[in-house]
């Protein structure tokens, strides 16, 4: 498995890297991605590391439960 650098919240109410030795489509890993995605719009400000966990779960979450569905092939 190849180890993936990703940002993740850390204990301090900070973002930092985390090595993930797991497939970067992992659960985990959509989250950590999420996340930092979610700092990042507001420009990484304040102690906001675990709300910006616990909304990208959030958000994971219900795209899983939503997933997409490939539209049904027509038949003739």
């Amino acid at each position: 498995m190849r180890h993936k650098e990703s940002m993740a919240p850390k204990a301090n109410g900070g973002f930092g890297p985390i090595m993930a030795d797991e497939p970067a489509n992992s659960r985990e890993q959509q989250i950590a991605e999420a996340a930092y995605f979610i700092a990042e719009s507001r420009g990484f400000s304040g102690d906001h590391a675990l709300d910006d966990w616990l909304q990208a779960e959030a958000e994971i979450k219900i795209k899983g439960e939503h997933p997409k569905r490939a539209p049904h092939p027509i038949s003739f």
